[in-house]
């Protein structure tokens, strides 16, 4: 059976849906073979991503996405199979040095919350960072840098949206 779909208070239909990952880096990164992420149900196979990726490149929140139904004996879920629209929304992943101190990460991460930037955490050292629409990305980049350089996060893109360009 699919998992249940859940009601949030704007009474769409959330469901979860997996998205098979394979080693992209040595080491064995990503650690999972699979992240699930919660999306709203816009149509049979059509779902709005309701939550930032951890391991998955390629899309971001609020981006469109097909997804299939898998059936394995008595289970079945959703499952990622494409993006069918990108909305605006660009995704890093930040890598919290041990020793980078709560102070340190917010005094930084301030910035990026006056820009609008909101993150989920998979743990205090592995955190998606979900950037919207309109925000300067350059500004951003930059902030991703200073971190960096003050060995508080290492960071990499998961999904940059580039605007269209005008002719």
């Amino acid at each position: 059976m699919l998992n249940e779909p859940r009601r949030n208070d704007d009474s769409e239909t959330l469901i979860k849906f997996m998205v098979n990952l394979r080693p992209i880096q040595s080491g064995g990164w990503p650690p999972v073979d699979a992240e699930w992420l919660w999306g709203a149900l816009l149509s049979k196979l059509g779902v709005e991503v309701r939550s930032s990726p951890f391991y998955a490149f390629g899309f971001s929140c609020e981006d469109i996405v097909a997804v299939r139904v898998v059936q394995d004996g008595d289970d079945e879920w959703y499952e990622y199979e494409r993006v069918l629209e990108h909305r605006g929304h660009s995704t890093y992943r930040l890598f919290v040095f041990d020793g980078a101190t709560s102070e340190s990460f917010l005094t930084l991460w301030k910035k990026l919350a006056d820009l609008g930037c909101t993150y989920e955490g998979a743990d205090e050292k592995l955190i998606a960072v979900d950037i919207p629409p309109g925000v300067d990305i350059k500004y951003v980049y930059t902030i991703m840098k200073e971190g960096e350089s003050l060995k508080i996060w290492d960071f990499e893109e998961c999904y940059y949206f580039a605007p269209p360009s005008l002719p």
